[in-house]
């Protein structure tokens, strides 16, 4: 059910009330007139009247709260969104940034081994294999590949 038409069938069940007060306090009003018991009735009637004013101003502000929350669950939805889409932008630029770098340094190792042919040097030890590989550039001549201990 939508806040609307929660909001609408509180307005009709409170002109409802109102109507519903204004015939039986006028009919109770000309009895008490009369008879002391009309009198008592007469105030306990007005004092329920205003137990359920009070309990539809409740019911009133209630709907005022739900329908808050919600709006502010979909402001947060919203935001979420946006942040996780501003995140991804920054991810991107930094993995743009990372490619740009690797290229950088991609072509100054090329610069720097010009003439020479890296060679992996596999005398130290690794987590993985009980090996780690050292890159060696030793004088050769450049081949176009990279030449390893186990050519």
């Amino acid at each position: 059910m939508d806040m609307k038409n929660v909001r609408k069938e509180i307005n009709m069940i409170s002109e409802k009330l109102n109507r519903t007060f204004a015939v039986v306090e006028e009919m109770i009003f000309q009895d008490a007139k009369k008879d002391p018991t009309g009198a008592q009735t007469y105030k306990l009637t007005v004092t329920l009247n205003q137990i359920f004013t009070e309990l539809t101003e409740v019911m009133t502000k209630t709907g005022q709260a739900a329908n808050a929350s919600l709006h502010l669950t979909d402001k947060i939805d919203k935001l979420q969104a946006r942040t996780t889409a501003l995140n991804m932008q920054q991810i991107e630029e930094d993995l743009r940034q990372v490619r740009e770098e690797n290229q950088k340094l991609i072509e100054k190792y090329k610069d720097i081994t010009k003439g020479k042919t890296p060679k992996i040097d596999k005398s130290t030890k690794s987590k993985k294999s009980g090996v780690s590989k050292r890159l060696v550039v030793e004088e050769a001549e450049d081949d176009g590949r990279y030449a390893s201990d186990d050519e």
